[in-house]
């Protein structure tokens, strides 16, 4: 649909169907410029009769319009393509940050091969893998001291995906605790906003000339129809009180630290991101933290693996109950298999009630979620070991146990 609006010579904002900031919007136009030249891309999708049924299931979003193998593949394949760069950059980082070659080709492996990064990529087409991209680009930027494009690249990956942005406060302090002595703490904070502040100016341009930058940065009200008190949005609210004051906690901590900044900052950058999916967490919104749980894997703890599994387990699984048949359609149209009927009786039982409370599907999707919050958990669970221990000394032992899951051969704290 985006992609029609675009052909027909309309803004990101002017038709109805756009819910993020221009970002992701600019990225399609590219592609869609990219097929235009040099590709012929025959037909985007079509609308099923056959199959409008779909649009009346309770609880779900799925739309009888179903794209074609071929818009597919122009939408996957810069995506995948993001993946393998995103894997070549931790293969390299970790390689020259450990002196060792075969831990950065384990460090791509746990990226590329990850259940949910495939998922997104390869089957859904989500575009999460550049929001990773650009944070990580982000953080090793500024590593490098490179506080100017860090602070530009931050910016970017906020206004592609907010989750980034929880680790400004953690970029803040990084700055301060590496110039503390040196005078050069102010300079440097004002060179990354400069970038962060040139970053809006670029991106938002076009918005402002054409006067819909309300549009642009009001995407999460419109993409939820406005303010309802349920039980998401509590939940949501809950994440936010809790993280927000971690967010600046760890800041203060990064401030804090005389020794190994490098590394405290990659941890605390890996702990703000955790933090922040409990504000809205969804399958394929772990993305983002992924390559520095793997940098993290590979370099120091072994036994993190096993948040990892927890994580690309269950982000998959719950991705993948809650589209089911709906990963057919496309085929069903464009190939002739299978049948209409196959796919609307397969909707038919996953959302038929079990127990007389919850569908097949709702009882999965919640499995899935029990998984990456379990992971998501254990990452802090494994960081603040040695408080649990002192609070609770029978905690150890189970800990321990939890550990040994990863048959892991080294620890570096």
């Amino acid at each position: 649909m985006i992609i029609q609006n675009i052909d027909s010579g309309n803004g990101l904002y002017e038709l109805f169907g756009y819910y993020y900031t221009p970002v992701w919007g600019y990225i399609m136009g590219f592609i869609d410029m990219f097929s235009n030249t040099f590709l012929s891309v025959s037909e985007l999708g079509t609308h099923v009769s056959g199959l409008l049924t779909v649009e009346d299931l309770e609880n779900m979003r799925h739309v009888a319009t179903v794209t074609s193998p071929e818009f597919n593949a122009l939408m996957k394949i810069p995506i995948i393509l993001c993946d393998l760069l995103v894997g070549y950059i931790l293969y390299r980082f970790v390689g020259d940050w450990t002196g060792d070659r075969r831990k950065g080709g384990l460090a791509f492996a746990l990226w590329f091969l990850c259940p949910i990064v495939v998922y997104m990529s390869s089957v859904q087409g989500m575009f999460d893998s550049f929001s990773a991209l650009l944070i990580l680009l982000s953080i090793l930027l500024v590593l490098k001291g490179h506080y100017f494009s860090g602070g530009f690249m931050l910016a970017l990956s906020t206004l592609l995906k907010l989750f980034p942005g929880s680790v400004v406060f953690v970029f803040i302090g990084l700055v301060l605790a590496r110039h503390r002595c040196d005078g050069l703490a102010k300079r440097n904070l004002a060179l990354a906003v400069t970038g962060a502040l040139l970053c809006f100016f670029i991106i938002l341009l076009p918005n402002i000339i054409e006067g819909n930058v309300a549009d642009s940065i009001t995407f999460i009200s419109d993409r939820a129809g406005g303010f309802t008190l349920n039980l998401d949005t509590i939940f949501s609210m809950g994440g936010i009180l809790i993280a927000l004051p971690f967010m600046i906690f760890m800041g203060h901590m990064m401030y804090r630290t005389k020794e190994d900044i490098d590394r405290k900052f990659l941890i605390y950058t890996l702990l703000v991101l955790t933090i922040s999916m409990f504000m809205n967490i969804g399958p394929q919104y772990v993305i983002v933290l992924l390559p520095f749980l793997v940098i993290l894997i590979c370099s120091y703890d072994r036994s993190y693996v096993v948040c990892w599994a927890l994580i690309g387990f269950g982000a998959f699984l719950s991705a993948f109950v809650l589209n089911n048949y709906s990963l057919l359609m496309s085929s069903s149209v464009y190939l002739g298999w299978p049948p209409y009927d196959v796919i609307l009786s397969g909707f038919d039982w996953t959302e038929a009630y079990l127990f007389g409370t919850n569908s097949f599907r709702s009882i999965m999707n919640s499995v899935g979620y029990a998984f990456m919050g379990a992971g998501l958990i254990l990452i802090f669970v494994f960081h603040y070991e040695d408080v649990l221990v002192r609070k609770c000394p029978k905690a150890g032992k189970y800990i321990e146990k939890i550990r040994r899951l990863s048959f892991r051969k080294e620890v570096v704290r």
